[in-house]
């Protein structure tokens, strides 16, 4: 068995490896599902007309036929988005176990209606959650502040040592907020790797196995941070080794310490490290 910072650095560990050796299907896979909304956007933005000249002519029926068109393409390119990082992320936990799936894997959560509809709920019970989160502890700092800025000048000077405080517990609570929603995004890759699953067991299962993970998986995220920075100098032209590198290594983490909970819990007998798949072709027992 291992640690969580062992998991947390054998997970980078074994995703650099693994991009580095499957650099050329991650590297087509990675440019396949950004590079569709990244022209859906670019479209977007031709067909976005002049709002004023628009408004000018005084022709409603030109103005909300442009609307509609402007607004639906924009929902088809949201709607679209989360389907296919579902197949990212499918497509990614089959390379961990050795299975090389070609590249129209991607789109097996577009093509079928059950699994698109799946994606789309899915991404909005972990945008919901990330909202409730944000809610519970950043609320009473900021009606605190707004409320000290609305009676600012019959509060006498002395608020200021108030606002400070305020302000360090509004930053703590987007600190905490943060933690505790990006602890959900393994259920997304839960999810992802068993499709069968239901949304509300991948949750459940998620918040449990994850349950004392969540500082560890944090530390994961921002340690990209510099990768992120780089690729954002470079223009994006890293993009297909750091996000396929990141992915993979959010991925392994989730592997790692969902395999362990299943053991440590009795669901299964045996722990399966995945990690033995990179180039062994197979499991093993820890």
């Amino acid at each position: 068995m291992y640690l969580s910072k062992e998991i947390r650095l054998r997970s980078k560990f074994f995703a650099r490896n693994l991009v580095i050796f499957r650099f050329g299907s991650c590297a087509a896979a990675t440019l396949i599902v950004f590079i569709i909304p990244f022209l859906g956007s670019f479209a977007l933005t031709l067909l976005q007309p002049d709002w004023n000249i628009v408004l000018a002519k005084q022709d409603l029926r030109t103005a909300y036929s442009f609307a509609g068109i402007f607004f639906g393409a924009t929902l088809c390119l949201f709607l679209l988005n989360a389907p296919l990082m579902f197949g990212l992320f499918s497509w990614m936990s089959e390379l961990t176990m050795g299975r090389n799936q070609p590249l129209s894997y991607l789109f097996s959560w577009c093509t079928v209606g059950r699994r698109f509809l799946k994606a789309l709920a899915a991404a909005g019970v972990f945008v919901g959650k990330a909202l409730w989160e944000a809610l519970k502890f950043c609320t009473l700092p900021m009606v605190g502040m707004a409320f000290l800025e609305i009676m600012a000048d019959l509060i006498p000077t002395g608020y200021m040592p108030i606002l400070l405080v305020l302000i360090v517990f509004l930053v703590v609570g987007l600190v905490y907020t943060l933690i505790r929603a990006f602890s959900n995004l393994p259920a997304l890759y839960l999810l992802a790797a068993v499709p069968q699953m239901s949304i509300q067991e991948a949750f459940f299962q998620c918040s449990d196995f994850m349950y004392d993970k969540k500082g560890e998986f944090f530390k994961l995220l921002i340690s990209f941070f510099p990768w992120y920075l780089v690729e954002n100098l470079s223009y994006g032209l890293i993009g297909l080794f750091v996000k396929p590198y990141f992915y993979l290594s959010l991925l392994y983490f989730t592997q790692q310490i969902y395999n362990k909970w299943l053991y440590e819990t009795g669901k299964v007998d045996r722990y399966v490290d995945p990690m033995k798949n990179l180039f062994e072709g197979g499991n093993a027992d820890v």
